[in-house]
């Protein structure tokens, strides 16, 4: 689905065919350009030293929990955008 337009899916009110071929696009797998890999490295290194922050520096906790959880939200978030180059 490499031509899918920008399509705003959390503004949609059917699912019409440009939705449809956005969701496809937004679950296929895409392999990552040396741009992307370069990137999503940066991420990935920065959300491990901060992960390993708060290990270090916050008790443990639900709350140190959660933190630590929103941070795997945030690499998932984050390689999502890098892989659709900002698309959704």
């Amino acid at each position: 689905m490499g031509n899918v337009k920008k399509v705003d899916l959390t503004r949609a009110t059917e699912c019409g065919p440009d939705e449809i071929g956005a969701t496809r696009d937004l679950f296929d797998y895409h392999d990552w350009d040396d741009e992307q890999r370069k990137n999503g490295e940066i991420v990935r290194n920065m959300l491990c030293s901060s992960y390993q922050a708060i290990i270090n520096a916050v008790p443990p906790c639900p709350t140190r929990t959660r933190a630590l959880n929103l941070l795997l939200d945030a690499r998932m978030l984050a390689n999502s955008a890098i892989m659709h180059k900002g698309k959704y």
